[in-house]
């Protein structure tokens, strides 16, 4: 029911086109905050406005002959004071300290600065103690003049303390700043160096607004940390990429989180597409931060490195001429990360070039020679951005024009598949390290491959399969029991790439790979159930391309096991089963491949023979509802194509087979209309199922034509009874009509490969009703 709720809550939100930040916490808190003293100061401002306006044009000019000692010097400090507060802004740089001559600041900055402090609170005391002291005034009768005197200070030390009283609440509810940072610290999971960075947003923020309280539209530590990126301090970059590492760690899939906060998350994530990405100066600033040579320290280049492999997948190399070096330096060796920072590296090696490496022994060590930043050791900060490396790639990789800049980049290739030539996984025993930098190194790969037909995808095959020592390594993976499902899957779909197509991956090594994939399949129940369904999929493909790949099947000892889950599979508990889908595509692909003379083909008829009625009695006696999982109307797809190919391939009658099997209440054209009529949704497997029936129903009408008379008159007697079949397909073909347009839209999967390669639906429909009619 929850998650009902959660959709219909989705459904009847109302569209966004940008993502709003509201609920954000920085905004709640921090800006809210800042609003509200924004207003506070303008308040606080525009009434010294008024004070000094009132001293000196009104006092100072009318009275100031009428006043007492006390006032007279009263009024003038307050007036002084109040012109103090102008200079607010000088003191708002936080670099004002170093930026000016320390005896200038000592002689002129210091004492206005003191002013500037003492300035909003000696007025309040000092109007206090005047309004006490007003009596002097009203004891002088006749005169109007000191009477008006009197009324003029009484405004005055009113607005003094009317200010003082705004001032005052303004100083006790700064005092809440400390608690406001240190929720959005919380709450975002702010790390000790990366919290003075939220200090840094409130008091920019808090800036901003004591000049124009809406300085806070649309602004948050997002767009603050995109500002800092592109100014030109080091210092300020640096906190930009602190905040922006630290919300992208909050990015982490998980299944706790609420609704609210995965809005935000979402939010945020858009947000740094949008300025990051959408800005070429930030991200070409951003992969600048990743060269080893950069001009900053580590620690900026592992923030930036976190930044970038975040957002990957949404650049596009083309524009970043040089980005794919910057990405390529990240992995290197630990012995050029170690010693030297990045900054030091650069100017050693712009000006000492080739005798850099003697002059580097003369720097003075690394701040970061013992613990880096964030407490970690060098080692740990090196093995990161190497795999950080790793998943930019492999994200940059799924866009094609990525793929050919990365292809002709010199040496990195070479780079990628290094952990797996190598064999780094065994040669140090199943370590974490190695276990994560070689599944980076696979993941790129198998990205590499997915690439599009082309020159790009080519030479990425070639280069790939030509590393003999890679795939023996590979090969080595799905034998070894200590190696995880995560990395066989990955294994399994590469080395199927390559055995594919114009690899030049060696025939021993095709033989190799599909025996394993054989006894993965085949015998399920001593490994992960994904392994098997992945290499039950992984032979379906490649017994699909060639008879090549179909007899490697049939030439391994397990091979005639396959049928084994077609003849002995319980129909009531393996319907779901993936790997009957899968041994059946196989048998499929392996009747359309063989020959006479292959010596394969006498053996294989004798199989489908005997399980073709089998499957058929399994199909048409089930119970056809609804609501059926996907999974069991793919096998039931599967098992029916393979029965319509077999008796296509080998000449077998399938009426007759269909006939044989049913029970004498109902032929087999009514137990092909139930089927049809249970499958006449709108999904595309349910399309499979019907286009394939239609299928049979032709293919059972051209069989009469080799029928004896007997036959015939025979099969006539069900003309109705198939002329019902047809107008109950015919009804499905135009419930799916706009579903089928759809399709050629769709990826090639084993639902997609099996529907877009025939005729429509329709097509399909009418010459099954012409060729029922030819013979009637």
């Amino acid at each position: 029911m929850a998650e009902i709720e959660t959709l219909l809550q989705l459904a009847h939100r109302p569209p966004r086109r940008t993502p709003r930040h509201d609920d954000w916490e920085e905004v709640k808190e921090i800006n809210s905050y800042a609003v509200f003293m924004g207003y506070l100061s303008l308040a606080i401002r525009g009434m010294g406005i008024l004070v000094v306006t009132w001293t000196t044009v009104v006092l100072l000019g009318g009275f100031v002959s009428k006043l007492n000692s006390d006032d007279f010097w009263c009024i003038t400090v307050i007036t002084f004071m109040q012109a103090a507060g102008t200079t607010s802004d000088v003191f708002s740089q936080s670099d004002v300290t170093q930026t000016c001559d320390p005896l200038v600041y000592i002689i002129v900055l210091l004492p206005i600065f003191a002013l500037y402090i003492s300035g909003p609170y000696v007025p309040i005391w000092l109007a206090v103690w005047r309004m006490k002291h007003l009596d002097y005034y009203s004891n002088i009768n006749g005169d109007d003049n000191k009477a008006n005197l009197k009324v003029a200070l009484d405004v005055l030390y009113a607005l003094v303390i009317a200010q003082g009283v705004l001032i005052y609440y303004r100083t006790i509810y700064a005092l809440a700043v400390g608690r406001i940072v240190k929720k959005v610290v919380t709450k975002y999971r702010f790390k000790k160096w990366a919290s003075t960075s939220v200090w840094g947003y409130l008091k920019e923020t808090s800036m901003g607004c004591s000049k124009d309280p809406s300085f806070t539209r649309r602004r948050n530590l997002i767009t603050y940390a995109a500002d800092l990126i592109k100014s030109e301090s080091a210092d300020r970059n640096l906190s930009g990429a602190r905040i922006l590492d630290t919300l992208i760690q909050l990015q982490k899939p998980s299944n706790s989180i609420e609704l609210r906060e995965r809005e935000m998350l979402m939010g945020q994530h858009m947000l740094m597409k949008q300025l990051i990405i959408g800005s070429t100066d930030i991200t070409m600033k951003l992969l600048h931060m990743l060269n080893s040579r950069c001009p900053y320290d580590k620690e900026m280049r592992k923030r930036a490195a976190r930044i970038v492999a975040h957002l990957a997948g949404s650049i596009h190399l083309k524009q970043f001429p040089g980005g794919i070096d910057c990405i390529a330096s990240l992995l290197g060796s630990f012995d050029e990360y170690r010693p030297l920072e990045p900054y030091q590296r650069g100017w050693l090696l712009d000006v000492y070039e080739q005798d850099w490496c003697p002059e580097a022994a003369r720097l003075p060590p690394s701040v970061t020679s013992g613990l880096e930043e964030d407490g970690i050791a060098p080692i740990d900060g090196y093995k990161e951005l190497v795999l950080q490396g790793l998943t930019m790639l492999w994200k940059l990789a799924a866009v094609e024009d990525n793929c050919m800049i990365m292809s002709s980049t010199g040496g990195l290739l070479s780079k990628v598949i290094g952990p797996l030539s190598s064999d780094l996984l065994h040669r140090i025993d199943h370590g974490d390290w190695p276990l994560s930098v070689v599944d980076g190194s696979l993941r790129v790969v198998r990205q590499f491959l997915m690439v599009p037909a082309g020159e790009t995808s080519n030479r990425l095959r070639c280069q790939i399969s030509r590393n003999e020592e890679a795939i023996r390594a590979m090969e080595v993976i799905l034998r070894c029991d200590r190696c995880g499902p995560k990395l066989k899957k990955q294994t399994i779909r590469i080395l199927t790439h390559l055995s594919m197509g114009t690899s030049r991956m060696s025939t021993t090594s095709k033989e190799n790979f599909t025996q394993v994939l054989v006894h993965m399949f085949t015998n399920d129940g001593n490994s992960d159930g994904s392994i098997a369904e992945l290499a039950g999929e992984a032979l379906a493909r490649l017994s699909r391309e060639s008879w090549t790949g179909a007899t490697n099947i049939l030439k391994t000892e397990e091979g005639n096991a396959l049928i084994g889950y077609l003849m002995n599979a319980s129909p009531v508990t393996d319907m779901n089963n993936p790997l009957r889908r899968s041994a059946a595509e196989i048998l499929e692909h392996l009747c359309v491949h063989c020959t006479m003379d292959d010596g394969y083909h006498e053996e294989l008829k004798g199989w489908i023979t005997h399980a073709v009625p089998q499957i058929l009695q399994e199909i048409l006696h089930r119970n056809w509802i609804p609501m059926a999982q996907e999974m069991e109307l793919c096998v039931n797809a599967a098992l029916l194509s393979l029965c319509l190919t077999a008796c296509d391939r080998f000449e077998l009658q399938l009426e007759a087979i269909g006939n044989s099997i049913c029970d004498g209440t109902i032929n087999f054209p009514l137990r092909l209309k139930t089927m049809v009529d249970g499958n006449n949704h709108g999904t595309p497997v349910c399309l499979m199922i019907v286009k394939l029936t239609a299928r049979m129903v032709t293919s059972m009408i051209k069989d009469r034509r080799r029928y004896t008379e007997s036959d015939r008159r025979r099969y006539t007697k069900s003309d109705d009874d198939m002329g019902r079949l047809i107008d109950s397909l015919s009804t499905a073909s135009g419930i799916m009509l706009d579903l089928e347009s759809s399709m050629v839209f769709a990826k090639g999967d084993h639902v997609t490969n099996t529907i877009r390669p025939d005729n429509s639906f329709v097509s399909l429909v009418k010459e099954a009703r012409e060729l029922l009619n030819q013979e009637s």
